[in-house]
């Protein structure tokens, strides 16, 4: 009986633990962007890459994390010259303009317009060798960026799971 009574005690502490784990979440705003977000603790990797001013652009930014799923969570932010473009251009033109760039050479299975306000976005449903990702565009002067989830192969119904919908629900501009 005592080791059928630790046997459940043991289980009920590695089962809290393991919720603990899956919702260990912390805010997340790279320095100097105008962006944030909530993504699992201890899997959080943070990339910069030196600024560039390559065709005006200022360099790029990211990371990637595992998802709970087993997938990836991704960002990366740019940013872009808008001196360099006409003054009446609006972040709906840079927009239209970036995404060939971003989702040139994955499959479009659907898109849909974002509600971001004071910006313009969309979020896309992308497919690259069986590979799923959904992919949010954000565009807001002088910044692009890029979020989403990207799923194991064979598995899209994890572009919608709670923990996908967290992060990219989690998304706010300051």
């Amino acid at each position: 009986m005592r080791a059928v009574l630790l046997a459940g005690l043991l289980l009920a502490l590695a089962t809290t633990a393991v919720a603990q784990a899956v919702d260990a979440w912390k805010p997340f705003a790279p320095e100097g962007a105008a962006i944030a977000f909530e993504t699992p603790t201890a899997l959080l990797l943070d990339r910069e890459e030196a600024a560039t001013e390559a065709n005006g652009f200022s360099g790029m930014r990211g990371f990637a994390g595992a998802s709970p799923e087993g997938g990836l969570f991704l960002y990366a932010d740019t940013g872009f010259p808008r001196a360099a473009l006409a003054d009446r251009t609006t972040d709906q033109v840079v927009l239209d303009l970036v995404i060939p760039n971003v989702v040139g050479q994955f499959r479009i299975k659907s898109q849909r317009d974002l509600s971001v306000p004071g910006a313009a976005g969309r979020e896309f449903l992308l497919d690259k060798d069986g590979v799923p990702l959904r992919l949010h565009i954000v565009v807001r002067s002088p910044w692009i960026y890029t979020y989403g989830v990207m799923a194991r192969p064979g598995r899209e119904s994890d572009l919608q799971s709670p923990s996908a919908e967290r992060f990219l629900g989690s998304m706010r501009l300051l």
